[in-house]
């Protein structure tokens, strides 16, 4: 089953009190993109330089964060969930059928991947 996800560019912080929030890049483009459960990690990164214009040697972290209601018992402090496997697509698709809308958070420069990480 395919999906769309919004693709939102910018960056992970987390807050004196351990609260995630994600800073979203100021004039990013609203892109999105259509996610299988079956798709590799490496073919969404590389549809995703596509359809951002990132060059292929650019860092690129694709998260996701689970919706409020999954977050208990830590709420907002629960960390965002960082695709790096292709079992890590399908978990995160199954997961969004719950969500009604499904976002995609795309960090990437090297300045900004090593902040994340």
């Amino acid at each position: 089953m395919s999906r769309l996800f919004r693709l939102i560019m910018g960056l992970w912080c987390k807050s004196s009190t351990g609260v995630w929030n994600f800073e979203e890049t100021p004039n990013s483009e609203g892109e999105a993109l259509i996610i299988n459960r079956t798709d590799s990690v490496d073919g969404i990164v590389e549809r995703i330089r596509i359809t951002l214009n990132l060059g292929i040697l650019t860092p690129v972290v694709l998260t996701y964060q689970l919706p409020s209601w999954m977050l208990h018992p830590d709420g907002p402090t629960t960390p965002p969930i960082t695709l790096v496997s292709n079992n890590d697509v399908e978990i995160m698709t199954s997961v969004t059928d719950y969500i009604e809308d499904a976002v995609l958070y795309v960090t990437s420069g090297p300045e900004l991947v090593a902040k994340y990480q």
